[in-house]
């Protein structure tokens, strides 16, 4: 009989989405103090190595990052699906399987916030939002705004998706990922 609704299994060796979600949120149960003292201490990025391969072995495609908690107080955790729809939706399904942990926030998506004194660096270039140059430009008969964007670093990088890139990451920053999308 053919089923439009049947339940799929898993192929062999492989584990469900719910099973995963599970894992990962075991794993950072157990890991969630070491990565508040590290946090705490100023060392943030020394994480990234260990958090980005439990990331990418359990949730696959998604994004992460971690931020102040809310109302300041705590840390916050962030997994997204970076404005792709589907996988949007199973962020937020893996963010309301979270624990409750003493000090953490959890988030499906960037959330706004403030670039004050914030400075990325990309390839060996330090980017400061300040030194973007944006002029919007009206086009009333297509009902659009175009935006021109200029940087000084901007001639080191060739490709436009690898210019553009540190401006979006600000306007997540600033915006959040829901407003920066918007």
């Amino acid at each position: 009989m053919f089923s439009l609704f049947k339940k799929r299994s898993p192929p062999s060796g492989k584990l469900t989405l719910k099973s995963r979600v599970e894992q990962f949120w075991e794993w950072y149960a157990q890991s969630a103090q070491r990565f508040y003292d590290v946090i705490e201490s100023g060392r943030c990025p020394s994480l990234a190595n260990a958090v980005s391969s439990k990331v990418d072995e359990l949730l696959p495609g998604f994004a992460w990052v971690f931020g102040p908690g809310e109302g300041g107080r705590g840390h916050s955790f962030t997994i997204s699906g970076e404005g792709v729809l589907h996988r949007q939706l199973l962020a937020i399904y893996c963010i309301n399987r979270a624990p409750k942990l003493a000090g953490w926030t959890f988030y499906a998506s960037r959330q706004p916030g403030s670039i004050e004194g914030i400075q990325m660096e990309i390839g060996g270039h330090k980017f400061d939002p300040m030194e973007f140059w944006i002029t919007p430009k009206i086009d009333c008969e297509a009902e659009k705004i175009d935006i021109t964007v200029w940087h000084p670093l901007f001639a080191h990088f060739h490709e436009e998706s690898k210019r553009l890139s540190p401006l979006f990451l600000f306007l997540d920053e600033v915006l959040g990922e829901f407003g920066t999308e918007q």
